[in-house]
């Protein structure tokens, strides 16, 4: 059950809300649904390192205002309280003594580092993996930003077979539009 892109009050779109998917069930409609599409867009978060050696986090998929987000081996919650600077008093051994013989009550930047919620329940690789075999090795087109590193990434749970086109990327297409951007990055596009 995606949300779709609704008109607000405005008459400005609405971006769709990401449905979380941590139920086979749900992750087999959401690949039929994206089946009938001509094309879907993928985006695969990682672990850093080579698209051969790395372990995929979470597998992004969307089409005509459906996002669907799958957690893999994510290993973290929400986000509880985001990371911050704020300014505290510090230990006591660490403040200064004043003239008058009290402690200094100045405070310092601290960063606080985020906080998040308790691991999502999430399916397992081999499940994920297997149910949108269909859908990745279709004939659909694939959208995506760096979809040769996307691809890759999903190839090793395949055997090493990568999914075949039509591919669409956003920097190859950026690149064609204006070879003298200086950057590709999602958020500049």
């Amino acid at each position: 059950m995606s949300s779709t892109s609704t008109e607000s009050g405005t008459g400005l779109r609405v971006r769709p809300v990401p449905h979380l998917i941590t139920d086979l069930a749900e992750l087999h409609a959401a690949v039929s649904y994206l089946l009938d599409q001509p094309a879907f867009v993928i985006d695969v978060e990682t672990t850093f390192g080579n698209p051969h050696t790395n372990d995929v986090l979470w597998v992004g998929l969307g089409a005509c205002g459906h996002v669907h987000l799958i957690p893999i081996n994510h290993p973290l919650g929400y986000v509880d309280v985001p990371a911050h600077d704020e300014r505290r008093l510090p230990p006591e051994h660490e403040r200064r003594v004043l003239a008058n013989g009290e402690l200094s009550k100045a405070r310092r930047k601290v960063h606080v580092p985020a906080t998040y919620t308790p691991r999502l329940d999430q399916l397992s690789p081999g499940e994920v993996f297997g149910a949108l075999e269909p859908l990745l090795f279709s004939d659909r087109g694939k959208i995506g930003q760096n979809t040769k590193f996307d691809l890759m990434s999903v190839s090793k749970y395949y055997g090493g077979r990568i999914p075949p086109g039509p591919y669409h990327d956003t920097i190859i297409l950026t690149h064609l539009l204006d070879e003298n951007r200086m950057t590709y990055g999602l958020k500049d596009l």
